[in-house]
């Protein structure tokens, strides 16, 4: 869960730097991480996520969408590791379709 954190964590003396210009990868990364083990709980919280922060704009860049950045890293990770990811980079067209949340 650490991967979908909004700001930094610390628990326990864990410390987890998680800014704010990563968070589109982070979340890639997260669905990537999910359907590789089949960890359903983790792609719903990152499907939520999604949905709810997808057409908010990505740091100073108001015309980048946040899905749009989820879209960019998701056939970056498809490419270097062969797990489907293609439902999430449609999401850069102008008429995105989200996942269904399992």
């Amino acid at each position: 869960m650490l991967l979908l954190a909004d700001t930094h964590v610390r628990r326990n003396g864990v410390w987890s730097f998680t800014p704010v210009n990563s968070e589109p990868a982070r979340l890639a990364k997260a669905m990537l991480l999910a359907r590789q083990c089949g960890d359903q709980e983790l792609e719903r919280a990152a499907v939520t996520k999604l949905r709810n922060r997808g057409e908010e704009p990505v740091a100073r860049r108001p015309d980048y969408l946040f899905r749009q950045a989820v879209a960019d890293w998701s056939r970056q990770y498809t490419k270097a590791t062969g797990i489907d990811l293609s439902d999430l980079a449609k999401l850069k067209g102008k008429l995105p379709q989200y996942p269904e949340i399992p």
